[in-house]
């Protein structure tokens, strides 16, 4: 077992916690519909936040 450190500890419930609540959300809505409404919601994110290239 690797010892953890207090705040990695807390990484890792906070993930594991995070992991649960988007399977019970899966679960209750279509996998698919989930995943287009995040790609969706993430590109616009991304593409707001990224520096434009510069080639």
């Amino acid at each position: 077992m690797v010892k953890l450190s207090k705040p990695q500890y807390k990484k890792m419930l906070d993930h594991i916690s995070y992991e649960n609540l988007l399977k019970k959300y899966i679960l209750k809505y279509d996998l698919y519909l989930v995943t287009q409404k995040l790609l969706k919601y993430y590109s616009k994110y991304y593409v707001a936040m990224a520096p434009a290239k510069q080639d």
